[in-house]
């Protein structure tokens, strides 16, 4: 990722806010100490039209439990996503997809799954807050994204919840997210990147 290019050397007003489709953004800004703090799409599987659309709408319904498929408990290899070291754990984890926005939640049910689900809403609460509390701040927010391709795993999940495999929409998506921002945040400073 050409971050280089992008990233000032004054960070103190400066946000990068990874977008997905899948969490390598935010294993890579970790890896960087470029990663300062959570984010709502950061550790999830999100197409890029449920970003806007979340954007759009403030985040309405998310994790809302009539919107969830919680699939078969699976043994996983994911990246932790606490803490500043890079490490793989290894759990039993619950995969939930969300039938409204499609976004895969695939390190935050364990083997319980649902019963975990007002932690979780909690969690995320937290990462919404900050993103629309940044939104509203004169801080620089740099949005990035990319087109990667979903592993075999990933794919499964959304063939079992949906009989298909996820498509990202990525076409025009700069363009999108730009004019949901300039209308609900005309004094937003910001950059868009893939």
């Amino acid at each position: 990722m050409g971050l280089k290019t992008i990233v000032p050397s004054d960070r103190s007003r400066l946000e990068i806010i990874p977008l997905g489709i899948n969490c390598d953004i935010s294993h890579y800004l970790r890896s960087k100490g470029l990663r300062v703090t959570a984010f709502p799409f950061d550790w999830n599987v999100t197409p890029i039209q449920a970003t806007v659309e979340l954007i759009r709408n403030d985040f309405e319904d998310f994790l809302d439990s009539s919107n969830l498929v919680f699939l078969p408990p699976v043994n996983r290899l994911l990246f932790n996503e606490d803490g500043i070291e890079v490490e793989i754990k290894n759990d039993i984890i619950t995969p939930a997809i969300c039938r409204r926005s499609q976004i895969l939640f695939p390190h935050d049910f364990p083997r319980s799954g649902a019963e975990l689900l007002g932690t979780v809403k909690a969690k995320y609460n937290r990462r919404i807050d900050r993103l629309i509390s940044l939104l509203q701040s004169e801080t620089h927010l740099i949005f990035i994204t990319h087109n990667e391709q979903l592993n075999d795993w990933q794919q499964e999940q959304y063939i079992a919840a949906f009989g298909q495999q996820l498509t990202n929409c990525y076409g025009k998506w700069e363009q999108e997210l730009a004019a949901v921002l300039d209308e609900k945040y005309p004094n937003l400073n910001y950059s868009l990147s893939s």
